[in-house]
């Protein structure tokens, strides 16, 4: 689950998606919804990854490419490649992809954005 401005509007929306059941293991195919933060009107629906992938996806919502909009970022869940995933708003289009690990890891990744600025990143290290 994640929060943020995905349509440019000024409220935040809500973007989910499934998840593997953490008892039972494999869950859902890959599949991710971002809903209107004001009426929940359904903005983008889609799926990352093959429909045969079952170990859930895990979301944020961040500007990747700095046009003030809330943009996607997926990675897999249990038994997905270390693959981070950025899809920019509003048309949910493929940015880019990044392996963050050995290819042959398969844990599962967990995500989250926060906005960096220049000032800040200097800020928060001076």
């Amino acid at each position: 689950v994640g929060a943020g401005d995905f349509d440019g509007d000024g409220d935040d929306d809500l973007v989910v998606a499934s998840g593997a059941d953490p008892v039972a293991g494999a869950g859902g195919g890959p599949h991710v919804k971002v809903f209107n933060g004001t009426d929940l009107q359904v903005l983008a629906d889609f799926r990352p990854y093959d429909a045969m992938f079952t170990g859930g996806v895990r979301v944020a919502l961040g500007d990747i490419n700095g046009d003030g909009l809330a943009d996607i970022i997926t990675a897999p869940g249990d038994d997905g490649p270390p693959l981070l995933t950025g899809w920019l708003s509003p048309d949910v289009s493929n940015n880019d992809d990044m392996l963050v690990f050995n290819p042959a890891y398969r844990g599962g990744l967990f995500v989250a954005a926060s906005v960096v600025t220049p000032t800040l990143l200097r800020d928060s290290f001076e």
